[in-house]
């Protein structure tokens, strides 16, 4: 089945979603970025097929989010042109991957 396809899916999206708004939630206890990114990388909800897809995207966003991070709290970025190409790419393959993604 495709991913849209998937009632608990989005049940789990639509609740990281609630976290991100800053309502309560159960796994309140981390961010919602690291949250969302985790979903993916244990690829928990992928069909056997996609997982590795899944989990790929986990790892990109836990790479980007490293970049970000680094934008918004580090005094000074080194090499920050290349930084901002880096970012842009992983933003670009997990667009591509997206469309990939099933859940079990």
């Amino acid at each position: 089945m495709a991913l849209g396809d998937q009632p608990r899916l989005l049940r789990r999206l639509q609740s990281l979603a609630a976290l991100a708004r800053g309502e309560r939630h159960a796994d309140r206890n981390l961010g919602a970025h690291r949250q969302v990114w985790s979903t993916f990388r244990s690829a928990d909800l992928a069909t056997p097929s996609t997982a590795d897809t899944w989990a790929t995207i986990g790892q990109i966003g836990i790479d980007l989010r490293r970049l970000r991070n680094e934008a918004d709290y580090d005094d000074r970025v080194e090499q920050l042109e290349a930084k901002v190409a880096e970012a842009l790419g992983f933003a670009e393959r997990i667009l591509r991957l997206l469309p990939e993604l099933e859940a079990a």
